[in-house]
């Protein structure tokens, strides 16, 4: 049977049946629908690359490593094993094949590898690696790399939606908790673009869904005067200028994380700017040079390859994130080199039981994190939130669920704030 082509496939569906949803029955059916073809489309390029006798080896055992197999498998292909870099996974199987590490790839007879990775910069990385090898004969098929495949970030689409799929109760519940329709209707429409941003890079969240005033939307996150409010993710202090534009009057406290260091310099020195303008004493607005997490904790940050380099902003989503190990070479930073050591804090520890009035977070898909370190201060004072939905799929269902079960009293209502598949925000308050 003949399968069309992933991007012209998948794109021309999803325009014929558009972006606005708001039944959760309607949604479901769009995934199965987009998974069928998705994994057809996986399919389509394995045949393509991997129809003789050679040796084919799937280089990493993740998600999207097993994707890949079941389109082996589906073709009739025999995968000799995955490879990965995790020694964790030596010796075990995954989905019955064994693993291996990398230097098992030396005794196979002119091996053809597929970097199953789930973004570019990770195939590069393993591309890389697996040329540094001189293995004699060696293929590789790195789709991300592959400019004819059709394959763009197709295993990504597909992890994404596998994701989703067997939460779709979850997301039912959510919308039982919005408090009105149109919320209903941005929450639904906004997580079929997020799961699809994959392969439309930026998204198809059409205009009508848009409006202004992101973080202070709603008149219960206006008006707010003497508020203590905690920005996560000040940037280079933007939301400050707009928190205060829309809360006019005094202002008791401003705290504002900003986890890296140009960012964080930049802030420092507009808040000067900002505190001037507002009549505001300067002393009143508190910088951190911090992410916000669950715990207190140090991660190296470090940027994925094919990426510019330039850090810059509070994107650490767009930057490789891993625990610091004490003594790790790989901690070491050459000149210029853009990986920086970044310290996060837990914000009931840092707040020590203050009060809070209102807590903003955009945090790059540390949002969940952030909330678990401040449940404290959020049980304690039911502080009005802001909270970016967009970085994660699961954000869209985890974060709502876990705010209600520290406060079942909050309100709960989503916006979204930009002609794209980003700057969708959930807003909880308590009358």
């Amino acid at each position: 049977m003949h399968i069309p082509r992933f991007s012209p496939f998948i794109v021309n569906d999803f325009f014929h049946h558009g972006l606005l949803c708001d039944r959760v029955e309607d949604l479901e059916r769009f995934f199965l629908r987009m998974r069928d073809q998705t994994k057809a489309a996986i399919a389509h390029y394995v045949a393509r690359h991997f129809s003789d006798r050679r040796p084919a080896v799937i280089f990493g055992a993740g998600i999207v490593g097993r994707l890949v197999l079941d389109a082996f498998r589906e073709n009739g292909i025999t995968a000799e094993c995955f490879c990965d870099n995790n020694p964790a996974l030596h010796g075990s199987a995954v989905g019955g094949l064994k693993v291996a590490p990398p230097a098992a790839l030396k005794n196979l007879d002119r091996p053809r590898v597929i970097t199953a990775a789930g973004n570019e910069g990770r195939s590069g990385r393993i591309r890389d690696q697996l040329r540094q090898m001189n293995i004699n004969g060696l293929e590789i098929c790195s789709p991300y790399h592959d400019g004819n495949s059709g394959f763009g970030d197709l295993p990504r689409l597909a992890a994404h939606i596998d994701d989703l799929l067997p939460h779709m109760d979850e997301i039912a519940q959510v919308c039982s908790m919005l408090d009105d329709e149109r919320s209903k209707l941005v929450y639904l429409s906004a997580l079929k673009a997020v799961a699809l941003y994959p392969l439309t890079d930026s998204g198809f969240v059409s205009f009508p869904l848009c409006e202004s005033d992101q973080y202070w939307a709603l008149p219960p996150f206006r008006d707010n005067a003497g508020a203590v409010y905690v920005d996560c993710g000040a940037y280079i202090g933007d939301t400050i200028m707009t928190f205060l534009m829309n809360n006019p009057g005094p202002v008791s406290k401003i705290y504002a994380f900003e986890p890296l260091k140009s960012a964080y310099d930049l802030l420092s020195d507009n808040v000067e700017a900002i505190a001037r303008a507002a009549g505001l004493d300067r002393d009143r607005i508190l910088c951190v040079n911090r992410g916000v997490g669950e715990s207190d904790a140090r991660i190296i940050n470090e940027p994925k390859g094919g990426e510019s380099g330039v850090i810059c902003g509070n994107m650490l989503y767009k930057f490789e994130t891993r625990p610091l190990v004490e003594g790790d070479p790989e901690n070491d930073s050459a000149p210029g080199d853009a990986r920086q050591v970044v310290e996060l804090v837990a914000l009931d520890h840092y707040l020590r039981g203050q009060p809070v009035s209102i807590i903003k977070a955009d945090v790059e898909g540390f949002e969940l994190d952030m909330l678990k370190g401040a449940a404290g201060t959020i049980k304690a004072h039911r502080p009005k939130l802001a909270i970016c939905l967009y970085h994660q799929p699961r954000d869209f269902f985890e974060i709502p669920l876990y705010i209600q079960s520290l406060v079942p009293e909050y309100k709960m209502a989503v916006r979204h704030h930009a002609p794209s598949a980003m700057e969708t925000v959930l807003y909880c308050w308590v009358d």
